[in-house]
């Protein structure tokens, strides 16, 4: 391991430490919100929120297709060191997301509002879910003006900014917590015109942040065709793709809301809410290593840029299994203790949505990979489709008479196609990448070492037959300890071994000294 990969690895720790430092902060004040405000609002007004912002998020599948396309260039011609084209990019990127924001409101404004008024809500709550509509375009339009500042946070590796700002975003979230228990205006208006206020604050940081120290985010508007036309052709494509994810998940909260009403679509978006909070963990190491992938592949440097693949994915899956294992054996008891008041199918559609999101976790270092080539096309069409052929499927299940959550399992059956034609796609444009060794040698020793661990968890649940916090304690330090042990053992190699052990020996050192 030379010194420039030393390098790279403690600058991926170092922003990989931020990142989960931001993830610790935002987890433990988003389960306290997330029960304060479901009991507040109460599960029918909860489920009205989940499903109209919904509709919003799925006409923002614009913005996630630019957001991706962003970030790639501006990372790209990092690692080519080509600054005028670095400052073209961003200016070109801020044009883009302009025009983005104004789609997003005409189609909202018209055939968005029509569905909101279409789909079944009571009558008496119709007028405040209308309010709640418009503050989520809002919204959503502030987040898309927001991306490229956030994309140029992100290609310059600054992940500590994102730490700070987590902060004033999660204290602004408990203050808007306070105003909803003690405010006497509708609690679902009051909430949705709130969460719009948090967002406009928030884009004035990340503004103010990149004009200072970012050279290029101070750069007049510049209209650059040479670089609108890749951009759009990747973005194009990458937006099949993501508007194929967003309309999985909230056509699947729509269908659950026609067949089920808004109790089941309340415990999908806490299910959905949790799990992005979970595997959010493990995509912070993705958020960070991704620039490195993408600069390495920019410098034509491809052993390392497959080598980070392989580790981030490796790591990831480990990193999600000694936190789920205990979290699916003590789903029950968790929801209990954290809201008190749990919606029906809550248990069930997280246990089923945590364990298809585990494949997905090796599937987005995948993409990542993809990414760097910007060669996005087949990644869409066949990846995408996958997702969008889900809600044809549920809606026939559902339609027969089968439970709600028949529907995540549908999520799970379709990922692993999904990841398999991932590889063969990153394989078709970067040789060096061995699909059936990624997916098999490489993740053999990480397998071995989870269903060890689940071994070990396992015995533990079983023989202390009580369900009690203490031992959701027992369970949580069984799995984590093994896994880390495991992981050292069986997966690390020797000079991962060496930064660790010189890692924590400097660790000690610090609080020890001689």
């Amino acid at each position: 391991m030379d010194n420039h990969q030393v390098s790279d690895n403690k600058r991926l720790a170092k922003n990989t430490a931020a990142l989960y430092c931001r993830m610790l902060l935002s987890i433990a004040i988003g389960l306290y919100t997330t029960r304060v405000v479901l009991n507040t609002l109460g599960a029918e007004d909860y489920g009205i929120y989940n499903v109209v912002g919904g509709i919003v998020a799925m006409l923002s599948f614009l913005n996630a297709a630019m957001s991706g396309a962003t970030s790639r260039f501006m990372a790209f011609e990092l690692g080519r060191a080509d600054f005028q084209r670095l400052r073209n990019t961003f200016s070109t990127a801020l044009l883009i997301h302009a025009g983005i924001a104004l789609v997003i409101f005409i189609v909202a404004e018209t055939a968005g509002l029509w569905f909101v008024n279409a789909i079944v809500i009571p009558a008496d709550r119709l007028a405040a879910a209308n309010w709640v509509y418009q503050f989520s375009i809002l919204a959503a339009m502030v987040n898309v003006m927001q991306v490229p500042y956030n994309a140029s946070i992100i290609a310059h590796e600054k992940m500590t900014v994102y730490a700070y700002v987590e902060i004033l975003n999660v204290s602004l979230k408990l203050i808007i917590v306070y105003l909803l228990v003690i405010g006497t205006f509708d609690k679902l208006i009051l909430y949705g015109g709130l969460t719009l206020c948090i967002c406009i604050v928030i884009i004035f940081v990340y503004r103010g942040y990149c004009r200072r120290y970012f050279e290029e985010c101070r750069t007049r508007l510049v209209y650059d065709k040479s670089i609108l036309v890749p951009m759009l052709s990747f973005s194009g494509w990458d937006l099949y793709g993501n508007m194929c994810v967003t309309a999985r998940q909230q056509g699947t909260n729509v269908l659950l809301n026609l067949f089920f009403g808004p109790i089941a679509n309340a415990a999908s978006g806490i299910a959905t809410t949790v799990n992005g909070t979970l595997l959010g963990f493990t995509y912070n190491i993705l958020m960070a290593a991704r620039p490195q992938i993408i600069k390495s592949y920019a410098a034509g440097n491809i052993p390392v840029m497959l080598g980070m693949i392989n580790n981030i994915s490796k790591y990831m899956l480990l990193l999600v299994g000694a936190i789920l294992i205990p979290i699916l054996l003590e789903m029950p008891y968790i929801m209990q203790l954290w809201l008190k008041n749990v919606p029906e199918y809550t248990v069930v559609f997280c246990r089923l949505i945590f364990i298809s999101g585990c494949i997905g976790i090796v599937n987005s270092a995948v993409i990542a990979g993809i990414h760097a080539t910007g060669r996005i096309k087949l990644l869409s069409l066949l990846s995408g489709s996958f997702f969008l052929i889900n809600l044809p499927v549920i809606y026939v299940f559902l339609r027969l008479g089968a439970p709600p959550w028949m529907a995540y399992i549908v999520h799970g059956v379709f990922v692993l196609p999904a990841l398999i034609a991932n590889c063969l796609i990153l394989n078709r444009y970067v040789p060096e990448f061995r699909p059936w060794k990624f997916l098999f040698c490489n993740f053999a020793s990480a397998v071995c070492v989870i269903t060890l661990s689940l071994a070990v968890t396992v015995g533990l649940y079983y023989a202390v037959p009580r369900p009690s916090f203490g031992r959701l304690v027992l369970l949580a330090v069984a799995s984590v300890v093994s896994v880390g042990i495991g992981t050292y053992l069986f997966v690390m190699n020797a000079a991962t071994r060496r930064l660790c052990r010189n890692y924590i020996s400097g660790i000690v050192m610090k609080l020890y000294p001689r």
